[in-house]
């Protein structure tokens, strides 16, 4: 998570520069580029992600999820039967 405050503070400390930049008012076009570069600066602070990359981490999510969720299932089953041999209950397989 990023610092709401810190981001705004430098964006207000960037406007703050550029109208403090000598005599008269800044053109538009130093406005301009002043403030893209101040954006630029609080957005790559923010760490943000394209609409590709979080959808990327999504899907490796969802697949985690998917494989953690079997895993608990196998897991679950190993346990029962383990249980059963401990109480001399062993279930029978395919194989027995």
């Amino acid at each position: 998570m990023f610092d709401k405050t810190g981001v705004t503070d430098a964006i207000a400390d960037a406007v703050h520069k550029i109208l403090r930049q000598g005599p008269g008012l800044p053109t538009k076009e130093d406005l301009e580029t002043n403030l893209k570069a101040a954006l630029n600066i609080a957005f790559s602070k923010m760490q943000l992600l394209t609409q590709d990359e979080f959808a990327a981490q999504t899907a490796v999510l969802q697949k985690t999820r998917a494989m953690v969720e079997s895993l608990e299932k196998r897991l679950s089953e190993l346990e029962k039967r383990l249980d059963a041999k401990k109480t001399g209950n062993a279930p029978r397989t395919e194989t027995q």
